[in-house]
């Protein structure tokens, strides 16, 4: 057989592939970005750079754009062109390996969306062109892998005595000097007293010593609190970090990694889920009575709250949320499998989560979106009203359901509020569906609480409506 002298051998006897040596594919990949590019030697070498180049771990945003408007191009060339399928091969795998370099704070805020590779720059969103199968793959793969990752990585705990070592874990896992390490990790120290208690008194002494570290100190303070195994640590711990992001003035970097963290594994659920969406619904407010208090969950009243949100930081979760749509939704649907189970084997021998814990968590995800907005929190609290809309459903009919009656209807009420901020005209006719279904709700139980709490939570369905039409009309 007399092979082009374009292609690349690829088996010996037709049994197996050939290891080609790494020169030969990239002279291979320099010959055709030359033919297809002979009209601009600047950008054939741009493009070059972009395959082979070592720096993506140093990239920020504005300089990944350029590199992925050239990818984009050069694909669709490669992939219209008549060449071997081994030079696209390993042209997306060179592109593979310098994208799984990228800062996960640059491949957070880079998402595909309805067929288009978007950024978040500044205060706003940046199309930078349109998507194809084969860069989709590229970024959804270098986002698993970061995933992994940071999941994989040692956990850091708050120690009576920091060692050497422990220096230099936190220096090596958040990429600071090994001096910044030890700094923190004594400031830490000094907000526990002498029997190992965390203090909020002493965490606000060093609040000012922690803002001096502005870049990483809160994703380090959170990765500490997720490890905290003591509850009565945990909650005043949790609470105190709302005073160092208001020294900061970085809510947006907050709610991100909080966000990151929350759809980190969308097939799992802990406990520090429902600390990430507390902490991040108070950063989406400029201001909350609660900040000099600990809360152990979100008032129902902030669904309220219209221009006491920070713009600022809604419009980027929204669309961090909006672009991650897949991962968000995946995680909602896990917390309420977990329900499901936690319900049918409340009291076995089966080790599953505690359903107040997991009722809790689902409230707090569904204020979350109500607050955010967008298309994916239409989505979940539609799908929700379904569920709790319904006095039918599996949640409100098994054993260890009566006990929790009055968070399940509370969940409605919240549900209520929620379709009344993110809804469209559309959705009146689910809402007069639920009406319809009083009598089915008041026959869940029969004591004269469950009555008026009925009344009162589909109560709300007109104001619900009203919140929908005076929307419409402005």
């Amino acid at each position: 057989m007399n092979d082009s002298a374009d292609k690349l051998p690829q088996q010996i006897g037709g049994v197996a592939p050939v290891k080609i040596d790494p020169a030969l594919l990239k002279a291979h990949v320099a010959r055709f970005v030359k033919e297809a590019y002979g009209g601009s030697p600047e950008k054939a070498v741009q493009v070059m750079k972009t395959i082979y180049g070592d720096d993506y771990s140093r990239l920020d945003l504005a300089g990944l754009e350029g590199r992925l408007q050239l990818i984009t191009d050069f694909l669709s060339t490669l992939e219209t062109s008549e060449k071997d399928p081994q030079l696209m091969e390993d042209v997306l795998q060179r592109i593979q390996s310098g994208m799984d370099q990228l800062p996960k704070e640059v491949l957070d805020d880079l998402i595909i969306d309805e067929g288009e590779i978007k950024i978040w720059q500044g205060d706003q969103k940046k199309v930078i062109g349109k998507a194809d199968d084969n860069i989709s793959k590229l970024i959804e793969k270098s986002k698993d892998r970061c995933a992994a990752r940071k999941k994989m990585r040692t956990a850091l705990k708050a120690a009576a005595d920091f060692t050497d070592q422990d220096y230099e874990q936190l220096s090596k896992t958040f990429n600071i000097s090994h001096q910044e390490a030890e700094e923190i990790a004594q400031l830490l120290k000094g907000c526990f007293d002498s029997q190992g208690n965390f203090q909020r008194a002493l965490f606000e002494k060093h609040v000012t010593g922690f803002a001096a570290h502005p870049k990483k100190i809160f994703e380090i303070l959170w990765e500490f609190l997720r490890q905290i195994p003591r509850r009565s640590d945990r909650l005043p711990f949790l609470n105190s970090l709302q005073l160092l992001v208001k020294e900061l003035q970085q809510p947006k970097q907050a709610a991100k990694i909080l966000v990151s963290d929350f759809i980190l594994d969308p097939g799992d659920v802990g406990f520090p889920d429902r600390n990430a969406l507390m902490l991040a619904l108070q950063f989406l407010r400029t201001y909350n009575k609660e900040i000099n208090m600990d809360i152990e969950i979100t008032p129902e009243e902030v669904l309220l709250v219209n221009k006491g949100l920070d713009p600022g930081v809604t419009r980027y979760i929204q669309w961090r949320i909006d672009g991650e749509q897949k991962r968000f939704i995946d995680k909602i649907v896990t917390i309420r499998k977990k329900l499901i189970q936690s319900f049918e084997q409340e009291g076995s021998d089966t080790k599953v989560l505690p359903i107040r814990f997991l009722l809790a968590l689902e409230r707090e995800a569904h204020i979350f979106l109500a607050l955010v907005g967008g298309k994916t929190a239409a989505i979940v609290i539609q799908e929700a009203l379904m569920v709790y809309g319904n006095p039918a459903s599996q949640i409100f009919l098994l054993n260890e359901s009566p006990i929790y009656m009055t968070g399940l209807l509370q969940h409605l009420g919240i549900l209520i509020r929620g379709i009344g901020r993110v809804g469209q005209p559309s959705d009146f006719a689910l809402l007069d569906e639920i009406q319809k279904r009083q009598q089915g709700f008041m026959d869940l139980s029969q004591e004269p609480r469950h009555q008026a709490l009925v009344q009162r939570t589909l109560g709300g369905i007109e104001s619900a409506k009203h919140e929908i039409s005076s929307r419409e009309r402005e």
